[in-house]
């Protein structure tokens, strides 16, 4: 069974070097919520050596100068470039699997992970959020595999949200989306490593489909 990449775990280090300080502060804050030691810095040769992944912006660095580099665009969210810096730091040129995790009810826990990296867990109190994070975070692994895994429990939640994926993000089918059994969805929204491994194996099997 494959180990989940767990970044607290791992003392995960990111550098952002920017001369906007609004910019900086957008990423920075977003990877301190998930545990991430993160820095801003106003030139590349002042980061430590010992750095996981370095982010810049478009425009002020347009050339990848390390493999630990990535490049910003202005027009992605604070979360889709923080996770893409997670695949940068861990050396994942390419994702073959992107999967996101849910526990559906009135409060929907969610896991997204890029293939056995398990880069956030976000709470939602309302579907419309929940699909918009869901829509994104597919668009950003266009040639990826994409899965939706669902916790069985809630029936009225689940059946619900599952028809607003499929009829709001495109090119998601029934075909991408597997139930779970409940316990084990519900500890990975909780961040569990031995449970978010599990849920990685399952995505290998023939699942029960909606």
């Amino acid at each position: 069974m494959p180990k989940t990449k767990e970044l607290v775990k791992k003392k995960f280090q990111l550098a952002v070097v920017t001369l906007d300080l609004k910019f900086g502060k957008q990423i920075t804050d977003e990877a301190r919520k998930r545990g991430i030691e993160a820095k801003l810095y106003e030139s590349l040769d002042r980061v430590p050596l010992s750095t996981d992944a370095v982010v810049v912006r478009r425009n002020e660095y347009d050339e990848v100068l390390s493999e630990k580099m990535f490049v910003a665009n202005l027009q992605s969210s604070p979360r889709s470039i923080v996770d893409k810096a997670i695949e940068t730091g861990y050396r994942k040129k390419k994702v073959a699997k992107a999967t996101v995790v849910i526990d559906p009810g009135k409060k929907t826990g969610a896991a997204y992970f890029a293939d056995d990296i398990l880069l956030r867990t976000e709470t939602y109190f309302s579907n419309e959020p929940l699909i918009d994070d869901v829509a994104e975070f597919f668009s950003n692994h266009p040639e990826a595999q994409q899965l939706v895994l669902v916790g069985e429990g809630a029936p009225d939640f689940r059946q619900t949200l599952i028809e607003q994926l499929v009829e709001k993000i495109p090119g998601l089918s029934t075909e991408n989306i597997i139930t779970v059994p409940e316990r084990n969805s519900s500890k990975l929204a909780g961040g569990k490593d031995e449970i978010a491994a599990t849920i990685i194996s399952w995505t290998r099997r023939k699942q029960k489909r909606i």
